[in-house]
């Protein structure tokens, strides 16, 4: 049988109600799961593991029942409480899957790590983690070196956006470098061009920009070579870019050539079974900094976390 179907079974068993297991996994689906967490585990390690890992978890099962004691919860209320689980570290943050919704955008966005040249839109509400999901796509789950560029479209000028993102050739203006600059576009080559906040695009420099990405090539400003470009272009909205194409702020055609491939990140009210993970985790990342013996998070807490968006959550 599954090791999920053999946890069911000891936590089905009377004879077994005080043995805490920890599932070790060699499957990465498996142990990103949250399932694991529902069926009874205490946590989910994945193989190969190491000596100090191991050895770790069984330092926090020790200290388990006591925390149970002192918290006044039962062993249904207190499943699931493992730090971080469901997340991962890329690029210098971290994403989260604590619901089957974010399940689907970060396998999305595994398969579109693999192919560099299908530009990425990414659309969701301020503060849905956006950027972190555009940095997995540069990143996936590898040690990638490549530049990651960011352009904030909401904030860079129409007169300086053809230099900044092209750079120019010696002598192209007045004020101008004597050897001239690169541009982001030079800076992102091999790598990947983040533009965020692209329905702010300015409309003077739209025709500019889809022509770089038709050509997959540019001019510097000032310059007479044209110069090829190597790049993953990745594009977030927090406004509906269709909604703007209508009503004439942003141009069709350019938003076709970003839109090969969509994701929408839903917010968090839509996905509210991930309120108490994150609570879970925000607290782990508390206790660590701060240095204080916080671990559990009482019914009465998380009640009233959930009590704005919906029925309290069991921990059952």
């Amino acid at each position: 049988m599954s090791g999920i179907e053999l946890l069911r079974r000891i936590r089905g068993s009377p004879a077994y109600q005080n043995i805490e297991v920890i599932l070790l996994t060699g499957d990465r689906a498996a142990y990103k799961s949250v399932e694991i967490l529902e069926a009874g585990a205490y946590g989910c390690l994945r193989k190969p593991v190491g000596v100090q890992e191991a050895q770790k978890a069984v330092e926090l099962v020790v200290k388990y029942p006591g925390l149970r004691q002192e918290s006044g919860l039962t062993r249904a209320e207190c499943a699931g409480r493992v730090e971080n689980a469901g997340c991962r570290t890329i690029g210098g943050g971290k994403i989260c899957m604590f619901s089957g919704a974010m399940q689907k955008v970060v396998e999305q966005a595994r398969q579109l790590h693999a192919d560099r040249t299908i530009p990425v839109l990414i659309e969701g509400e301020t503060g849905t983690g956006k950027d972190v999901v555009a940095r997995y796509i540069h990143c996936g789950e590898d040690n990638v070196i490549a530049p990651f560029i960011e352009l904030n479209c909401a904030v860079i000028a129409p007169e300086s956006f053809e230099a900044d993102l092209f750079g120019y050739a010696p002598g192209a203006c007045n004020g101008a470098l004597p050897k001239g600059k690169k541009g982001r576009l030079d800076l992102a080559q091999s790598g990947t061009l983040f533009l965020d906040h692209v329905g702010e695009l300015h409309p003077a420099v739209q025709p500019k920009l889809l022509r770089m990405i038709e050509d997959k090539a540019f001019y510097r400003v000032g310059g007479l070579k044209k110069v090829k470009v190597d790049l993953r272009i990745v594009s977030t909205s927090n406004a509906d870019l269709a909604g703007r194409v209508e009503l004439g702020f942003f141009r069709l055609d350019l938003y076709y050539r970003l839109n090969a491939a969509r994701i929408h990140l839903p917010p968090l009210r839509e996905r509210s079974e991930e309120i108490l993970p994150f609570a879970r985790m925000f607290l782990a990342e508390f206790r660590a900094r701060e240095k204080k013996t916080l671990y559990l998070i009482r019914r009465d807490a998380r009640d009233l976390f959930c009590r704005t968006t919906g029925p309290a959550m069991s921990d059952s």
